[in-house]
């Protein structure tokens, strides 16, 4: 079995300070506009540095590459590290298992845990926020105001910019050299029928007399063709994305009423491309949540999305329009490569209390590319007094169902399958006719599969 390589980031001391090339002030903080670090004193930005050191052409990984952060996490019994800062001579003090940045309470210098010390909280690569507090508060703004006839009076009236808070959240990348062979049977439509047929209906008059009026239907029918279809190719998977935060990998086996909190996975794609170097200024003026799950924990789900992916993504070369029934699917990994990340996303959250416990509803943004996911209280009362006024009373549950789905988007999900990026190569194809069946029901062949979904979001 090939060894793992770790891949280090960083071979510094374990805190750094960074200083101003130009003023010598250690108060830097990232410019979302320009997605570089600045000095906040005489406004010099910092070239972002580049992630180094990982196999960028994945035709040529094998083995197991991992970076130094995303190691298994262990518990760091020499946690506290004391420095002076070089700014004043103060003394300042760092837990590295909770905190990765912090500044000196008396310059406002920056001091830095930049060493990837395995405590799950250095990770290999950040992703800048890109979208500003203000931009981010005007887009939930407009969303707030869309929904305020229903919404909740202390949830639209907590909604401030000083609420808002910018997170960077704990995910795993993988990239993947791949095999891949799929053995089945494709189904093509070559032509399509439309049957008409009479059915009878049963009516009451006046009197209660009955009588049974005939009228036309009409269904579509379809002939189909059946093949034997074989694909085997060599597929490159870059960038998948997995949360290594065990509340939101796990949100959907998590009980009401918690559940809402946990479907920040559904904010992506990310442009993950644009990840730069870790540099733990990055955090300046932004929170962050700890990674607490291992490659171990995601890896079989992970490779079940890598097999995903290749299944949807090979679609494309085959012209089956009454899908594919795959009978066997085989999905070997030559070779991946692991990298842990932190990405950026803002969130309005308010709490309410109920009989089972708080139950956090939420905004929350893509800092990258704006998407937005949101769970808004609804005031059950007035809701139910402006339909019973508007509507009669039969209407109440239909619009109570879509009330409660337009203010809540807990069901999205990430279309890992879709926004992954990949490169197919070395296809061998075979496709073998079957049989000809004429008149069928259904424009889809019997357990047509080859649009499911195996990996959990």
């Amino acid at each position: 079995m090939e060894e793992e390589k770790i891949v280090k980031q960083n071979n510094k001391s374990k805190i750094e300070q960074k200083r101003c090339p130009d003023c010598g002030s250690g108060d830097i903080q990232l410019n979302p506009i320009t997605g570089k670090l600045r000095c906040n004193y005489c406004n010099h930005e910092f070239e972002p540095e580049k992630v180094e050191g990982f196999i960028e052409n994945i035709n040529e990984l094998k083995g197991t590459v991992i970076g130094a952060g995303a190691q298994n996490i262990q518990e760091m019994p020499n946690s506290i590290i004391t420095c002076k800062c070089s700014g004043c001579g103060a003394e300042i003090t760092l837990n590295t298992n909770e905190l990765a940045f912090t500044k000196c309470h008396w310059c406002h210098t920056g001091l830095s845990l930049n060493d990837q010390v395995p405590s799950g909280i250095v990770p290999d690569a950040i992703l800048p926020f890109k979208v500003s507090k203000e931009e981010a508060f005007e887009d939930m703004k407009k969303l707030v105001e869309k929904k305020s006839l229903f919404a909740k009076e202390d949830f639209k009236n907590n909604f401030k910019i000083e609420n808002l808070r910018g997170v960077y959240l704990p995910y795993m990348m993988l990239d993947v050299n791949g095999h891949a062979v799929f053995k089945g049977i494709g189904g093509k439509i070559v032509n399509t029928h439309t049957h008409t047929y009479t059915r009878q209906r049963k009516t009451y008059g006046r009197n209660r007399e009955v009588t049974y009026e005939k009228y036309d239907c009409e269904r579509e029918e379809y002939d189909i063709d059946l093949y034997n279809t074989e694909r085997e190719f060599d597929i490159q998977i870059k960038n998948l994305l997995e949360t290594t935060d065990s509340k939101q990998l796990n949100w959907k086996k998590v009980e009401k009423p918690d559940r809402a909190n946990f479907v920040l996975t559904t904010l992506m794609p990310f442009d993950v491309a644009n990840c730069v170097k870790w540099d733990a200024n990055y955090l300046n003026g932004y929170s962050l949540e700890k990674r607490d799950t291992n490659i171990g924990d995601i890896s079989d789900n992970m490779k079940l999305k890598a097999k995903d992916v290749a299944r949807h993504k090979i679609n494309k070369d085959l012209d089956y329009n009454a899908g594919i029934n795959w009978k066997k699917e085989e999905f070997d990994i030559n070779g991946q490569q692991w990298k842990a990340v932190y990405l950026p996303v803002w969130i309005y959250s308010y709490v309410q209390e109920t009989k089972k416990g708080p139950y956090t509803y939420f905004i929350a943004e893509n800092a990258r590319t704006k998407e937005m996911n949101y769970t808004i209280p609804l005031n059950l009362l007035r809701f139910i007094i402006f339909t019973l006024i508007c509507f009669a009373l039969p209407i109440l549950v239909i619009a109570w169902i879509g009330m409660l789905l337009s203010y809540n988007h807990f069901d999205e999900r990430n279309r890992h399958e879709k926004d992954t990026k990949t490169k197919i190569t070395n296809i061998n194809r075979k496709d073998e006719f079957i049989k000809h069946k004429k008149r069928q029901n259904s424009n889809v062949i019997k357990n047509a599969n080859n649009k499911r979904i195996e990996g959990d979001n």
